[in-house]
């Protein structure tokens, strides 16, 4: 077994989605982990504060591009007595950093990914969580290991938390807000969604509200959306969305979170957030310019909006919509009206839940351990075969 790793993360839903079970499954097996976390424009800016409960974790970044490169802190600390990493893992965020880095430790690195991302082919293991994700990868010539969804380790950890749910109403509509982890994207959101809420609220009758604040939130916004009627909550997905009968959310990790609990959700991308959705690359750089920033970032969302059809990743692997979709022209009325369109149509609401329940279950993989589980047996294994080495991308066939 391999006693030390470094763990490469970027943005919130990667390391509370992906990073943070396979740091506990790591940490379970006593192999000592330092977490790298790299510059990314997606960043909450509290993704430091997060890892505060886990003891004994070593923690650098987000620094500069050079730092990350260069490995100044990790390779200070090696020097005063912590372990070199003996493999590296990347969980979010462009693999060039990754390898950059692998190849200082002289050591594997190791990738989870969604989809296929430029580098991949690089890297000494690919893993990804579902066969439905596999014919995107093997259009670009790249055959990753199935390994399970890490999102549904992090759902298990929720509910192994013990907290209490929030729900109070027995005979209310059940429903569960996701503002974001970003805090421009959740102050944007505060006001649209209480009024989208009072809207439902005159439609459908008796409402019992939840906010799911990001674990990345700051204490006091919890007062703020308090004031504003939306109880905000700090439990896990996994505690809260089991009892929810709808979610009102954005695209991304999160909406895997809908598909593993069964629950339906309107996915809204509002054009008045156009302007604090981050964009990555030179888009985003360029976004942020004065004058003619927000005309670019609207056009550059457009065009992902139509390179990408469906943005939910329950619809993207179902390959049509399951979770309806809203985007551009959404008001708050009118994502009140389509909520309550949805809770009146009985039949439909279960029609949903009933095809994310098949979607995951054609999705799982099969066996009784977690993704993270799978993920670091895999490691051990090919380490111990000679067979994962750094720079090299000489796998084993993929069992089906």
């Amino acid at each position: 077994m391999f006693r030390s790793a470094l763990l490469l993360v970027n943005g919130p839903g990667e390391l509370w989605g992906w990073a943070r079970p396979l740091l506990v499954e790591l940490q379970r097996r006593k192999v000592h982990v330092a977490v790298r976390l790299l510059p990314c424009q997606f960043a909450s800016g509290r993704e430091r504060a997060a890892l505060e409960n886990f003891p004994g974790l070593h923690v650098t970044g987000p620094g500069g591009v050079f730092a990350t490169l260069f490995a100044r802190e990790e390779r200070t600390a090696v020097s005063a007595g912590m372990p070199s990493p003996e493999v590296l893992y990347q969980m979010g965020g462009d693999l060039w950093m990754g390898r950059a880095l692998a190849k200082r430790f002289r050591a594997p690195l190791v990738t989870y990914s969604y989809a296929p991302k430029k580098g991949m082919r690089g890297c000494a293991l690919a893993s990804t969580a579902f066969a439905e994700m596999l014919p995107a990868f093997h259009r670009t010539g790249i055959s990753p290991r199935l390994v399970g969804d890490l999102v549904k380790d992090a759902l298990r950890l929720d509910e192994t938390q013990g907290t209490v749910s929030p729900w109070r109403k027995g005979s209310a509509f059940r429903i569960v807000l996701f503002p974001g982890s970003r805090p421009s994207i959740r102050n944007a959101a505060r006001t649209f969604l209480r009024r989208t809420v009072e809207h439902l609220g005159r439609c459908v009758g008796p409402l019992d509200v939840v906010t799911l604040l990001s674990p990345f939130a700051e204490a006091e916004e919890f007062a703020a959306w308090e004031n504003e009627g939306l109880s905000p909550v700090a439990a896990g997905a996994g505690t809260v969305l089991p009892g929810a009968h709808l979610a009102l959310t954005q695209p991304g990790t999160n909406t895997m979170e809908l598909l593993h609990t069964g629950t339906p959700a309107l996915v809204a991308v509002p054009e008045e957030f156009f302007s604090v959705v981050p964009l990555a690359g030179v888009a985003g750089l360029l976004g942020r310019t004065p004058f003619v920033g927000k005309m670019l970032r609207k056009h550059a969302l457009s065009r992902l909006a139509e390179a990408l059809p469906l943005l939910a990743w329950p619809n993207r692997l179902a390959g049509r919509e399951i979770l309806p979709e809203l985007i551009g022209a959404v008001t708050p009325e009118r994502l009140g009206e389509a909520a309550a369109s949805l809770l009146e149509d009985r039949a439909r609401l279960g029609a949903i839940r009933d095809e994310l329940c098949a979607l995951e279950g054609r999705c799982d993989v099969p066996g009784e351990h977690g993704a993270a589980v799978h993920l670091v047996d895999l490691t051990e294994e090919l380490l111990s075969r000679g067979t994962l080495r750094e720079g090299t991308t000489s796998l084993p066939p993929r069992r089906e």
